[in-house]
């Protein structure tokens, strides 16, 4: 088994993003760590992410 990382970051949705782009990120987000193995969890609230992996 190899080492355990942790990564916390936050980020800010860009202006004038729309909530149908905000939801892509989030889908994006879902299917790239489903397939290079990687679990966490994405919390958005419309205009910030907070990504725990």
């Amino acid at each position: 088994m190899g080492k355990l990382h942790t990564l916390v970051y936050t980020s800010q949705v860009g202006l004038g993003a729309t909530l149908l782009q905000v939801k892509e990120v989030g889908r994006s987000a879902a299917t790239h760590n489903a397939t290079t193995g990687v679990t966490g969890v994405l919390l958005t609230d419309g205009s910030r992410f907070l990504q725990y992996i």
